[in-house]
């Protein structure tokens, strides 16, 4: 007798995927398929599915910066309040970034300048210090 598939099995990976790359949150697709939300995610951190989540979290961050695209020429166009685009733009972007990082992400940069010819002289200049030697050693190296 043929086992029955397990829920995760049954899932159409390939169409999970694709609503999370076109902006659909995970919490939405977990309750179209009757699992809890912690459960979708820990098969999508999976081995398998891992790779492909990511690209996936990748394309829904296009998606959003596409849609503030889509914004912004709406608001050229006088369609919608430009207060509740900034709104709307700034949420989207904010998604951008923590679904795609390195793309979208704040870029931080650091610069630390060390003048190592200052280090060197004073290390110089102690080398060349005279050191106190007592009596005791005097008579050691005399």
């Amino acid at each position: 007798m043929p086992t029955k598939p397990s829920i995760r099995e049954s899932v159409p990976w390939d169409k999970v995927l694709t609503r999370i790359a076109e902006g659909e949150s995970v919490r939405g697709i977990a309750k179209d398929f009757r699992v809890p939300r912690r459960t979708l995610l820990h098969w999508l951190h999976g081995d398998d599915l891992e790779k492909q989540y990511r690209i996936a979290l990748e394309a829904r961050a296009l998606h959003h910066a596409e849609q503030v695209e889509e914004l912004v020429h709406k608001v050229e166009r006088g369609e919608i309040d430009p207060q509740s685009a900034r709104v709307a733009i700034d949420s989207r972007k904010w998604l951008a970034a923590k679904f795609y990082p390195k793309q979208f992400g704040e870029k931080q940069t650091f610069s630390v300048e060390h003048d190592i010819s200052k280090d060197y002289v004073a290390q110089l200049r102690a080398l060349a210090r005279p050191k106190d030697i007592t009596p005791e050693e005097k008579m050691l190296t005399g």
